[in-house]
């Protein structure tokens, strides 16, 4: 069966997060998916990666996404790390490398403000951070949300863009002591 153009963007931009973030794990990755079709979906109207989202516990969660970081396949070994006895982490490790050619170069910045941003928070913080987004709240578990509710309202918006745009100035200003985390965004 062939492969549509959102569902090779969706396997490239995993594989590009993979490539830039070894060790991403896979709650990190499902909210790289989520962050990035939020972008895109408000600057477009239309998400970049073909995937449908589910309001789980820990946030939403890229449906294609979650499958594919399920088992190994062709792109991507998928290995279980243990932490504790009660806590693993998901690593996996490439079979290829991404085609960063299917992506703008709008895209490919959006992707590295994410991955920047992820690799300073714990994938609990950003767990937290999507609970604040009323397409988490309003919907009950393990309900599909609808892709027009993507499309935040400007004040959820704004408050999504601070996060990235702090962390952007404080890259630039050199502060590597800041945690994003703390930063007071209400969504």
């Amino acid at each position: 069966m062939p492969v549509s153009s959102k569902d090779e963007k969706l396997i490239n931009a995993l594989l590009y997060a993979i490539e830039d973030f070894p060790d991403i794990g896979k709650t990190r990755l499902m909210k790289f998916v989520l962050f990035a079709d939020v972008i895109i979906y408000h600057e477009l109207g239309d998400t970049l990666l073909a995937d449908k989202y589910k309001r789980m516990d820990w946030g939403p969660v890229p449906d294609e996404a979650f499958y594919l970081t399920s088992f190994t396949n062709k792109y991507f070994d998928v290995e279980e790390v243990p932490l504790t006895p009660e806590k693993k982490r998901f690593v996996f490790p490439l079979k290829v490398h991404s085609n960063r050619d299917l992506f703008s170069e709008r895209e490919k910045e959006v992707f590295d403000k994410i991955l920047r941003l992820f690799r300073k928070m714990s994938a609990e913080e950003i767990s937290d951070f999507t609970h604040r987004f009323s397409f988490w709240k309003n919907l009950g578990e393990n309900e599909e949300i609808p892709l027009d509710v993507l499309n935040l309202d400007d004040y959820e918006y704004f408050n999504f863009i601070t996060l990235l745009a702090y962390d952007d100035a404080m890259e630039l200003s050199g502060d590597a002591l800041y945690k994003p985390s703390e930063i007071e965004i209400d969504c």
